[in-house]
């Protein structure tokens, strides 16, 4: 009789009809509950939770049905995607293992930062930049750029104070696309340092345009703090470069990383800059700027 009866529950086993209670994983690794979420997309702020699965958000709304790792109760507190540094100086830092978690970007909630700023790049090519930080792991996510500096000193040698030739921009050309294949998200320049102060419009247009098949992005550092235009002193023997044109002739979306005045007594010079980027958008060219005034004290305003 027992034997018969384990047959049966056996035979009932394989055909389904015995339901065998399994262990469960859980919805989410993460809840945040009850906050007041930001979704960053211009919307009004909106009660809900938040459900992250693998590193991803994965649900926005009244999770209550969900089971979580953790929950998280954030009533009262703001809930947003991370931010964007569009302008960080860290490459540095994030290539030495006592910099590289960067916690004063995470104590702010930036969770990007875009490195390689004005005409800078650490290393060459991209692509050990990319390998050394993936080895040794980094703290925020690091979206690098193709700094033109070194590409021109790389090219032109002790020449690269002077005007480059076409052969010259052609062989900086295969070298911006070789950073982009290599994952850069675009070109920087710096226009007011050494080498990029001796290049003139046609040589960043014919740079810029090679970010564009890989939907990158410029950005620059002006050529000039002074009380002239800000991307050219007058008195300044160093070529004329009209940033707003090399970006209209590249067809590149761009955002002027830096506009600043260095003397109080021309602040108000930024606003010339300002109205001539807005001009500029205004036409339909793909222009973001950032904006900062020179301090009183010794120091530069960073972000």
């Amino acid at each position: 009789m027992k034997a018969l009866r384990l047959a049966l529950v056996v035979a009932m086993l394989a055909t389904g009809l015995i339901a065998v209670p399994q262990s469960q994983s859980p919805t989410y690794d993460f809840v945040l509950k009850g906050g007041k979420v930001l979704d960053g997309a211009g919307n009004p702020w909106f009660y809900a939770d938040v459900g992250i699965k693998g590193g991803r958000i994965v649900a926005v709304g009244a999770l209550g049905s969900g089971t979580a790792t953790r929950t998280i109760d954030v009533t009262g507190k703001i809930v947003t995607p991370g931010f964007i540094d569009l302008h960080s100086h860290g490459d540095g830092g994030l290539a030495t293992m006592a910099l590289r978690h960067a916690p004063n970007v995470a104590a702010q909630g930036i969770t990007l930062v875009v490195v390689n700023q004005d005409g800078r790049s650490p290393r060459w090519p991209i692509r050990d930049q990319k390998t050394l930080y993936d080895k040794q792991g980094i703290g925020p996510n690091a979206a690098l750029m193709v700094g033109h500096g070194p590409l021109r000193s790389k090219v032109m040698g002790q020449r690269d104070n002077q005007l480059a030739t076409d052969a010259d921009i052609q062989a900086m050309q295969k070298l911006v696309d070789e950073g982009m294949a290599d994952g850069a998200f675009g070109l920087s320049t710096g226009l007011e340092y050494n080498p990029g102060r001796f290049s003139e419009t046609r040589e960043v247009v014919g740079l810029t345009r090679m970010v564009k098949p890989y939907g990158g992005f410029y950005i620059s550092h002006e050529r000039s703090e002074g009380a002239d235009p800000m991307w050219k002193v007058k008195s300044d023997p160093t070529p004329f470069v009209s940033l707003l044109e090399a970006v209209k002739r590249s067809d590149s979306r761009s955002g002027s990383a830096t506009m600043r005045t260095s003397a109080r007594s021309v602040w108000t010079s930024r606003m010339r800059s300002i109205d001539a980027a807005a001009r500029a958008a205004s036409s339909s060219m793909r222009i973001r700027t950032r904006n900062t005034s020179a301090s009183p004290c010794s120091s530069w305003p960073t972000i």
